[in-house]
């Protein structure tokens, strides 16, 4: 959880808008839980993405 700040990239899943400078402050470890599963080709490399996100465009042919 971090003030959203753009420029940066900071907060961007900070949906609730919160903002404290002291919590900002601290040095967090985000954690992520991953989800998501994709069903493709075994010759088919989908890219890792952690915000959700499937970029199609990503993919790429194993060789």
């Amino acid at each position: 959880m971090h003030t959203r700040d753009a420029e940066q990239g900071l907060g961007i899943e900070n949906y609730s808008g919160t903002s404290d400078p002291e919590t900002d402050a601290l040095p967090i470890l985000p954690l992520t839980v991953r989800s998501e599963f994709v069903g493709v080709s075994a010759r088919v490399d989908v890219p890792v993405r952690y915000d959700g996100w499937l970029w199609v465009a990503g993919f790429r042919w194993r060789r």
